[in-house]
């Protein structure tokens, strides 16, 4: 017993190490990158600067978006954090709560809908790291913690005999940040919100009737002001026209292989997915085997409270198999789906009966895998870091406030927004600001934007330029030009005239390893 109790201490002291370790990925290199990363470091400080300076010039490009958009809650975090650490400890902060958040909020679910096995919250640890927080989708994965945080407190309320509007209260901040953070995140809490005590109701679960059903009116009024700001968003930004679907094989592909997983080169991390798929597989045949028996026991078909949860992972799995992978807008919705899938099979899981030994399975395949995944990933930052380094030095050369226009020729898609990296230590306008051309982020492109213009090439007509058109305004010469990669080798015709205007009307003032800058000739 007392070699029990020592082993229940020290499993939340070794979760707890394994994932604060998984984070030394954040820390070891000057920089982490990731694909979003630097665009929403740059349009965070963006935002400080427009809320701290009426005057400022940024304005003449970057305005406020009119309509009250989710997308807000990494770049808050951000704006704090900048006060009082560097942006590249900032974005190191914010990626440790991204992959420290997931799994304690649902350790903590587990712990009021199945306390004896909370062990069970180690497999979230690779769910964590998933390819959406490498591709620097902040908001989601932050959405993630608060809807684990959400359903924590949803399924206390509704376990308790008692009406609080203090829960209430709770509900109604936990709601807004869901929405400050992401629409998909907040569906899904107000699905669960209504759906759960309708659920106990049908199962005729031992509560009173009376009081789920004045808890369910209360959390709906609760849910119906973010239901109007929805509605609000959905009518000031129209929807994508083009939806993408997927093909069966590569859905089936996708859940068989665990290519939520990925990060960077799958075939060189299949070696970690297969240690994490195999403990999903056999812990999927446990549980399923104890519900078959249970019902061949019984001789019938009973749910429990706990099967709300199957109910659920089912119901996601349904959704991944009818709804698109894109709408032109919204991309990753599939892999978006399969996290949900993954966490909430995790849930019903913990619900069963877990041997011990399986569970110290768990915690030694994960703790091994994290091990091996992180020396991977610094063998990448490195690389990665080498790009990010020389932006830095290139911005010692560019004035506060100049415009600059971004020119990528490297073939790594994970750099296509590395020359916000430029703006970190100061305010700079870089035409290359995917979130201001999107419509559902905090800041957009002013409609009297300048018509910048590269000589006589018009900035609009430049793919990596993703500005506006203003027949009304003024013509306006870009500032410096900033080129990543070899653009000497690419020969298309709009390339080859950029490069003849850069070499009448523009001076090559620093060159790097991978990185160039051109200055306006006045």
């Amino acid at each position: 017993m007392i070699k029990g109790f020592q082993i229940k201490r020290l499993e939340p002291l070794l979760f707890f190490s394994c994932t604060i370790v998984a984070c030394f990925q954040f820390w070891t290199l000057p920089f982490f990158y990731t694909l979003d990363g630097p665009a929403h470091i740059y349009n965070a400080k963006l935002i400080a600067e427009l809320w701290q300076e009426p005057n400022s010039p940024l304005y003449q490009v970057f305005n406020f978006n009119p309509t009250f958009v989710p997308n807000w809650i990494g770049h808050l975090i951000l704006i704090f954090l900048n006060v009082f650490y560097t942006p590249e400890d900032s974005n190191a902060i914010l990626l440790s709560l991204c992959l420290i958040g997931i799994p304690f909020s649902f350790r903590l679910l587990v712990s009021k809908v199945s306390p004896e096995n909370q062990s069970i919250s180690w497999l979230t640890i690779p769910i964590s790291q998933n390819t959406l927080m490498y591709l620097g989708f902040f908001n989601f994965q932050i959405g993630i913690t608060i809807l684990l945080l959400t359903l924590s407190q949803l399924y206390q309320f509704y376990q308790n005999p008692k009406f609080s509007w203090i829960k209430i209260l709770l509900f109604f901040l936990l709601f807004l940040l869901l929405y400050l953070s992401h629409l998909f995140v907040l569906f899904i809490a107000l699905g669960i919100g209504i759906s759960l005590p309708l659920y106990q109701i049908i199962i005729k679960a031992n509560i009173n009737h009376k009081i789920v059903l004045k808890k369910a009116l209360a959390i709906s009024l609760v849910a119906l002001p973010f239901f109007l700001l929805t509605l609000s968003y959905f009518l000031n930004n129209s929807p994508g026209l083009t939806k993408t679907y997927l093909s069966p094989s590569t859905l089936n592909s996708y859940i068989e292989n665990f290519v939520i997983l990925d990060s960077y080169i799958p075939e060189q991390e299949s070696i970690f997915n297969y240690k994490v798929k195999a403990i999903f597989y056999i812990l999927f045949i446990i549980v399923i085997y104890q519900k078959i028996s249970s019902i061949i026991k019984n001789a019938k078909l009973s749910f429990n409270i706990d099967d709300f949860w199957l109910f659920l992972a089912i119901s996601f799995l349904t959704l991944y198999y009818i709804l698109p992978d894109s709408d032109g807008k919204a991309g990753y919705i599939s892999f978006r789906l399969i996290i949900f899938l993954l966490l909430f099979f995790l849930i019903w899981a913990a619900t069963r009966k877990i041997e011990n030994w399986f569970k110290i399975c768990i915690g030694l395949v994960i703790f091994f895998v994290q091990t091996d995944r992180n020396n991977y990933v610094f063998k990448i930052q490195t690389q990665l870091n080498e790009f990010t380094y020389e932006a830095k030095i290139v911005s010692s050369f560019i004035p506060k406030n100049s415009v600059v226009l971004p020119l990528n020729f490297t073939s790594n898609w994970l750099l296509s927004h590395q020359s916000n990296c430029l703006a970190f230590s100061k305010n700079l306008i870089i035409l290359e600001n995917y979130e201001c051309s999107t419509g559902y982020f905090p800041i957009t492109f002013t409609p009297s934007i300048p018509n910048y213009s590269l000589g006589d090439i018009p900035a609009i007509s430049i793919p990596s330029c993703g500005i506006s058109p203003n027949n009304n305004a003024r013509f306006s010469p870009i500032d410096y030009v900033f080129i990543t990669g070899n653009e000497t080798i690419v020969n298309d015709p709009q390339t080859i005239q950029i490069k003849n205007t850069l070499r009448n009307n523009y001076k090559l003032i620093c060159k790097t390893n991978n990185c160039k800058l051109f200055k306006k000739i006045r």
